[in-house]
């Protein structure tokens, strides 16, 4: 992907990163500066996001969440010396994003919600739980491809490291904010296509930074013959029988869930419809989504 010189017009940045992305789950959180074009000497704030591996070019994320590329050569000096030295924070658990001033509860989303928390209610409690959790593994079997390896995705594993794993050469990715009611806010959605069995849509769904915080498996037309099994639990949803999470759509879905929680601390659900959705959740986000969940409803 190209990189984009930089613009004055696009670097229009407050002094105050705060008002931009919750960082607070953040080991530390990365300071705002001030950056100067150096054929200009104008200055504008913004706080490093992230930077390629040869340091030509950085990301900054502006005062109102926006993120710039910017060339690191149209730096000044003091800049460019900042960059060649600067890492990229490790963040100490989920980061999430700023909550939607809009009501998650507002139109069609309440009835998605009450879906969901009905399934998860049996598998956890609602809790603001944003710790690392390194034991809580997403998914562990084949990759998700034809003739695949024996595979591991841990909670909050950077999203570069699980898709070598899940996928032996992945196309483009849809890359969108989660729609998703009731998941923690910020959460970003990287759709892809795959081939392995049924199956030919895949859903990584990662937080701020980028870290794996959930999976989902799609076969949009078939059916799994595999699913359910009688180790899977029937879940009924009390509102419009949701038959996807993530991108949420409706059409009398019959749910199970498949309890990994002594083996994993996580949980599959599937929803079965005209097609099929396989869902993996870890406990920390079936917490997290009671808790989002219980916070929105209240805003009705």
């Amino acid at each position: 992907m190209a990189v984009k010189s930089i613009l004055p017009r696009v670097l229009m940045m407050a002094a105050i990163l705060s008002a931009g992305v919750v960082t607070g789950e953040e080991a530390k959180a990365e300071p705002s500066r001030v950056w100067t074009v150096a054929k200009t000497g104008k200055g504008n704030a913004g706080t490093l996001v992230s930077k390629t591996a040869d340091n030509a070019s950085i990301v900054v994320r502006t005062a109102d969440g926006r993120e710039v590329t910017v060339k690191t050569a149209d730096l000044a000096q003091a800049d460019r010396d900042y960059v060649a030295k600067w890492a990229a924070p490790a963040p100490n658990g989920i980061v999430r994003g700023r909550d939607n001033p809009l009501a998650q509860a507002e139109g069609g989303k309440s009835r998605v919600m009450e879906d969901l928390k009905s399934v998860l209610s049996d598998y956890g409690t609602a809790k603001e739980d944003t710790e690392p959790h390194p034991d809580a593994v997403i998914y562990k079997g084949p990759a998700w491809y034809d003739g695949s390896p024996e595979i591991s995705i841990p909670y909050l594993m950077p999203l570069d490291k699980a898709l070598a794993l899940l996928v032996k050469r992945p196309g483009p990715a849809s890359r969108r904010p989660a729609v998703a009611p009731g998941f923690p806010p910020g959460m970003e959605v990287h759709e892809y296509d795959i081939r392995t069995g049924v199956y030919n849509r895949m859903f990584i769904i990662v937080d701020q930074a980028k870290q794996v915080v959930a999976l989902q498996a799609k076969a949009e037309t078939k059916n799994d013959p595999t699913v359910p099994t009688p180790a899977w639990k029937e879940a009924r949803m009390p509102m419009s029988s949701t038959s996807d999470f993530i991108e949420p759509k409706t059409g009398g879905a019959q749910a199970h869930v498949l309890d990994l929680r002594k083996k994993q601390k996580s949980i599959v659900i599937d929803l079965e419809a005209k097609g099929e959705t396989l869902l993996f959740l870890p406990e920390p986000m079936i917490r997290l989504c009671l808790f989002h969940i219980e916070k929105d409803l209240r805003k009705k």
